[in-house]
């Protein structure tokens, strides 16, 4: 299998960034992307999902607000600078 055959289907030509700096997402609740949260609430309703895992969840406010505990298992992603945020302020979740 060459390189080609196995790029994940990723555009041609895509450069890859490794020296992303992190953002500080802590501060803010639903003021961006509260649709895209909205939207995939109603879809997991459709679907009966019971799990959802946010990749890149920032201070998880959404996640939380949109998916709440008992009713979803969650896991959120985050860059490492904000998971100890993250375990402090939700504790209980993932």
């Amino acid at each position: 299998m060459t390189g080609k055959e196995n790029n994940y289907c990723i555009k041609e030509g895509y450069e890859v960034r490794l020296d992303n700096a992190a953002f500080d997402d802590t501060p803010f609740t639903d003021e961006f992307q509260r649709e895209v949260y909205q939207f995939a609430r109603k879809v997991a309703d459709e679907m009966a999902c019971k799990s959802v895992l946010d990749i890149g969840c920032g201070s998880g406010y959404k996640l939380v607000a949109n998916f709440p505990e008992g009713e979803f298992l969650t896991a959120g992603l985050e860059l490492q600078a904000t998971v100890e945020w993250l375990r402090t302020k939700y504790p209980d979740r993932n």
